[in-house]
């Protein structure tokens, strides 16, 4: 998992909790010898609170969502396999693939970009600076 995905994660958990209360999320400090939560726990509740937020209408109209699916082509290059994704306004540092067990795993952030007043902006149409492809071989 992406190093930042952690803090971009809790950005998104403020968020759906300032788009639900009108308020800001409050700071709570860990207790002293707490252990953390494992790592999967914390991506499952995440992904239940993203689930539940997309299931109310109003709700998906002020919060971004924090995924995409990006599309993909898929081509055989003799013993090669390329694939390449469209993934608007992510840089190609910003893109993780695993291969495991005959899974390939794309992962990645796309952060979102600052306008002039000062909101943060993502989206699917690509930016100007990024040619907003990538493309990945494997053997």
């Amino acid at each position: 998992m992406h190093p930042e995905l952690i803090e971009i994660m809790r950005d998104q958990v403020c968020t759906i909790y300032r788009a639900v209360t009108g308020t800001d999320m409050p700071t709570v400090e860990a207790a002293d010898g707490e252990p953390e939560p494992p790592l999967e726990e914390v991506t499952r509740s995440f992904a239940e609170l993203e689930a539940m937020a997309r299931t109310n209408p109003a709700l998906s109209e002020r919060v971004p969502p924090f995924s995409f699916t990006p599309r993909l082509d898929i081509f055989l290059d003799g013993e090669d396999l390329l694939i390449e994704a469209a993934v608007p306004g992510v840089d190609r540092q910003d893109v993780t693939v695993e291969c495991a067990d005959g899974t390939v795993v794309i992962s990645g952030i796309r952060r979102g970009r600052h306008g002039s007043n000062e909101r943060t902006y993502s989206g699917e149409i690509p930016m100007v600076r990024s040619t907003g492809r990538c493309t990945f071989r494997f053997r």
